[in-house]
């Protein structure tokens, strides 16, 4: 299962969400204004907290991460093993990852990608873009 919790992927050719501007301003509203956690259906949610989490792309330099993480999970390290890709990770990134119970995997997106695809028996060509 994959759960993009905010932002745009725009595959088309047309690619209509490159002109849409979000301000920080506007996150800390919408984030101020809207319980995260009720924006998951509850399924879903009981679900999320059974389960491991692989984050990709994410680093916890990002406040709004960490307040969606602190919505939906408060305070406390996530349940199952999880981990996060970042390569770089600094030492302050490093703790917050720490203290919610996630292990950092520090390296390239793109390696972990093809390491991930040689386990599961793809050939690099066969990874989607």
């Amino acid at each position: 299962m994959i759960l993009k919790l905010h932002g745009q992927v725009g595959c088309g050719p047309l690619r209509e969400w490159e002109s849409f501007v979000v301000t920080e301003d506007d996150y800390i509203d919408y984030l101020a204004k809207t319980d995260v956690a009720a924006a998951v259906p509850v399924s879903l949610a009981a679900k999320l907290r059974r389960s491991h989490f692989l984050f990709l792309g994410y680093t916890m330099a990002d406040w709004n991460l960490r307040v969606i993480l602190n919505r939906l999970w408060s305070d406390q390290p996530l349940s199952y093993r999880s981990w996060a890709v970042q390569p770089d990770a600094k030492p302050l990134e490093r703790e917050f990852w720490r203290r919610r119970g996630v292990a950092v995997q520090e390296l390239a997106l793109e390696r972990y990608v093809e390491t991930l695809a040689g386990y599961a028996g793809l050939r690099p060509a066969e990874v989607p873009p």
